[in-house]
């Protein structure tokens, strides 16, 4: 299974790793749209988590143009994307323990 053109070179890295690494015939070539929606929201939250890291980006809050205080963007970014990870790998079977319970 061959990644999606748009992705973009890490990320087609990223997919034909996952691809590697995942039980034989774990992932159909069906899920190829899944797999690269997975890729992206796991290569999101690695960016802003290398941004966090910067000077600019380690505080978890910030203020507002009315000086009130509120979640900075970047931790917000990974929170808005950490379910869509967590969503994507259980379709793609990446969880023993997804719909037990």
């Amino acid at each position: 299974m061959a990644p999606p053109g748009w992705l973009s070179p890490a990320q087609k890295k990223r997919f034909q790793e996952i691809l590697q690494d995942a039980p034989v015939k774990l992932l159909r070539r069906w899920a190829a749209s899944l797999l690269a929606a997975y890729v992206v929201a796991e290569d999101t939250i690695a960016q802003a988590n290398e941004a966090r890291q910067t000077e600019a980006g380690r505080h978890l809050l910030e203020r507002n143009s009315d000086r009130t205080l509120t979640i900075a963007p970047l931790l917000k970014l990974q929170a808005r994307f950490l379910p869509n990870l967590r969503q994507l790998g259980g379709e793609l079977g990446f969880s023993p323990s997804w719909g037990a319970g």
